[in-house]
């Protein structure tokens, strides 16, 4: 841990025998590994070497696969590794989903988002990080703010809203 940074006054860190993770996406054409395969080994050797006393930080498994799929590796992932005797996890998930496990895992998992300021038009990212899960997706929003057309983002919303059950 020796020069480990700690932007606080003061942190508490059990003794850590590894540091794992798994964040990012490239992909491997010349050996033949889509960006999803990637993730799936380096999660798989995750899963395979941490142990109690491990640090492990998980960033979005399961995007390259459909959404049951995807949903249901990350619940798998998590959930082993939240279980008795797990590392110390940060698991970060685009799965709405997932945020059950805080109740099913008797607490060991604890919800977390970033917040941010919105009104009907407007995504105002406030990089602030808050208790309990996300209220709603910004996907589309991300959209607008990132550039993408209007046209795009009007055809985005209304097949959100008709996939929520709303109005098309």
């Amino acid at each position: 841990h020796a020069g480990s940074h700690v932007p606080a006054a003061a942190a508490k860190l059990p003794i850590l025998d590894r540091v794992l993770a798994r964040v990012g996406a490239a992909d491997d054409p010349r050996a033949g590994e889509s960006t999803f395969l990637r993730e799936m080994r380096e999660t798989a050797a995750i899963l395979k070497a941490s142990t109690p006393r491990s640090f492990v930080v998980v960033d979005e498994i399961g995007r390259g696969t459909a959404t049951t799929d995807g949903t249901a590796l990350a619940h798998a992932v998590c959930s082993t590794l939240s279980g008795a005797g797990g590392p110390l996890s940060i698991f970060t998930t685009h799965f709405f989903e997932l945020t059950a496990l805080e109740d099913e895992t008797n607490g060991r998992v604890k919800n977390f988002h970033v917040d941010a300021l919105v009104d009907e038009k407007e995504l105002t990212l406030l990089y602030k990080v808050e208790a309990g899960p996300a209220k709603k997706s910004f996907g589309v929003r991300c959209a607008r703010l990132a550039g993408f057309p209007e046209d795009v983002v009007a055809d985005a919303e209304k097949r959100v809203a008709a996939l929520e059950g709303g109005s098309s």
